[in-house]
């Protein structure tokens, strides 16, 4: 694992904790709508707006458990896989241009935004993503919509933090 170092957000002697700072400019910050992704998103925007750091919004769409064509009450809308996609793409694009939104209330413009689908895990979506855009600090919330999932999954924070590359920033 790699050593985790303190964040330079300004040239004051008291922001610098260690010898090795880090600087910020690139910071993703992984939303799905819910409080705590709300709660992360605003600080990933102070962070941003104190660092000069770009801002990248990630929401990923979850595979479904069912991964066939399944009747109605399995789990998938009457439309099946294809169904269930748009619906979660709809509901992404409004969760990620709500979140530009506030970025914008805050005076951040540089924010890029990405949708994606787990191929593999949410974490591993986030952690990809990290690693492909040269992030350097993910700012994440502790719980998100997975509800049941998390017992039967996991904590997507947790395993953000166990397996990202980078710095990770938990926000309760």
């Amino acid at each position: 694992m790699a050593a985790r170092r303190s964040i330079v957000l300004n040239d004051s002697p008291e922001s610098k904790v260690d010898s090795q700072p880090t600087t910020l400019s690139r910071i993703l910050v992984p939303i799905d709508g819910s409080t705590n992704s709300t709660r992360a998103l605003n600080v990933a925007c102070n962070l941003a707006k104190f660092s000069g750091a770009e801002l990248m919004i990630l929401n990923v769409i979850p595979t479904p458990g069912i991964l066939v064509e399944a009747p109605v009450g399995f789990g998938l809308p009457p439309g099946g896989i294809s169904e269930y996609y748009n619906r979660q793409e709809e509901n992404a694009e409004n969760v990620v241009g709500q979140a530009v939104s506030v970025c914008n209330e805050q005076g951040i413009k540089n924010v890029a935004t990405q949708i994606t689908r787990a191929d593999k895990s949410i974490v591993e979506e986030i952690i990809d993503s990290a690693t492909r855009k040269n992030i350097d600090l993910i700012v994440i919330g502790t719980r998100g919509l997975g509800g049941f999932k998390k017992l039967l999954l996991g904590s997507v924070s947790s395993g953000v933090v166990t397996h990202a590359s980078c710095d990770v920033y938990v926000v309760r």
